[in-house]
């Protein structure tokens, strides 16, 4: 009797003891699985960089007006910025080329108050023109200036087709990034094996150069100087090694 209970607890302590083996097998399990994952092999990024002669510039400018009458305030607006716009068309801006950029109608509080005082409104109108003829452009902010521009937000120089300097920045920075995984492999001792994975990303070349606000035309004509835009792009590599 006493034999038969003895067997029958190492039964039951064997058939304890296998359920806690697999129970830590299992719980070890993802963390065995988690070492495993991830980039294996030879990881390395590449930039290549362009630079180009810009074809192009944005100039983005408008006119900000004020009054204790909302419609008041908007309607000083739409009288002056159809004047900025006429001014932009007389010094040869395409109408298709213009553009309304930002259009806004915000309270005025006086903060020195307590709770603060309304006082009025202010409306903003800012319009961007695409110039096609860069040694106009200093001649076209002054233009919009005299015709009562009074918020100049900025201008950008841009390549309008791109796409073949893109594509060539790209090719520098994958050469740059394969050179790399080339040195790598070499400093280390082993091959490269097959590419697993590649991402890229290419900044589009637009460089604001200026930004200013005015309350008359300057004299002499406003200089702006185009100079040159860079293309950028990135491009990471994944590869094996070779066996």
């Amino acid at each position: 009797m006493l034999r038969g209970f003895s067997a029958y607890c190492r039964r039951g302590s064997l058939l304890a003891l296998a359920v806690l083996v697999s129970a830590a097998l299992i719980w070890s399990a993802p963390a065995w699985s988690q070492t495993d994952t991830g980039p294996k092999g030879i990881s390395v990024s590449g930039q290549g960089e362009v630079l180009a002669t810009p074809d192009i510039a944005r100039v983005s400018l408008g006119v900000m007006t004020q009054d204790k009458d909302a419609a008041k305030a908007a309607a000083e607006n739409a009288g002056m910025a159809r004047k900025i716009v006429e001014a932009l068309t007389r010094a040869g801006v395409a109408m298709k080329d213009v553009q309304t950029l930002q259009y806004s109608v915000q309270p005025v509080y006086d903060y020195k108050q307590s709770p603060p005082k309304l006082t009025g409104y202010q409306v903003s109108n800012v319009v961007r023109a695409t110039v096609r003829d860069l040694t106009k452009v200093g001649d076209i902010i002054d233009r919009s200036i005299a015709a009562g521009a009074n918020n100049v937000q900025g201008v950008s120089f841009e390549v309008e087709k791109d796409e073949l300097l893109r594509k060539e920045a790209l090719t520098l920075a994958a050469k740059a990034a394969l050179e790399k995984a080339r040195v790598i492999a070499g400093a280390l001792g082993v091959k490269l094996g097959r590419l697993t994975a590649a991402t890229e990303s290419v900044a589009r070349p637009i460089y604001p150069v200026m930004y200013a606000r005015a309350e008359a035309a300057p004299s002499p004509e406003t200089p702006v100087l185009p100079g040159q835009v860079t293309v950028t792009a990135n491009v990471s590599l994944v590869y094996d090694i070779a066996q």
